[in-house]
């Protein structure tokens, strides 16, 4: 029987409080992606999911990561990716990098394919992965 995985997140707001006291943000989107539109804020590492599973050894594990997409989907399997493989300081930030275009937070790049929603952001939250 296998154990779930408890993936903690984060919404952007609580994101960029993190970022600012020393947290990695890890966008795993694809090389595409990443050069049309930019986090601007905070330490980014940049790790394709495509490449994820050869290079995750790469990410700092005594540093608080969270993990970004675009919508938050793909970052929740990374997340629980890294912690079934050791790292117990990661976390998942809540619908991407498209909610945090919509709060109006920091990108370099062209934001005209992102449809902007404007929803509220709250505290973290907990997600069970199975």
């Amino acid at each position: 029987m296998q154990t779930s995985i408890v993936v903690r997140e984060l919404c952007p707001t609580s994101t960029r409080q993190w970022l600012k006291t020393g947290a990695i943000l890890l966008d795993i989107r694809e090389a595409e992606a990443t050069e049309a539109l930019q986090f601007a804020e905070g330490n980014i590492m940049y790790m394709p999911l495509s490449q994820l599973m050869e290079r995750y050894t790469e990410i700092p594990v005594e540093t608080d990561v969270i993990v970004a997409c675009e919508r938050g989907v793909l970052s929740l399997d990374a997340a629980a990716f890294l912690q079934q493989n050791g790292f117990d300081r990661i976390y998942h930030m809540r619908k991407g990098l498209r909610h945090w275009v919509a709060k109006g937070y920091p990108v370099t790049g062209d934001t005209g394919d992102l449809p902007v929603s404007h929803h509220q952001c709250c505290g973290g939250h907990e997600h069970h992965h199975a």
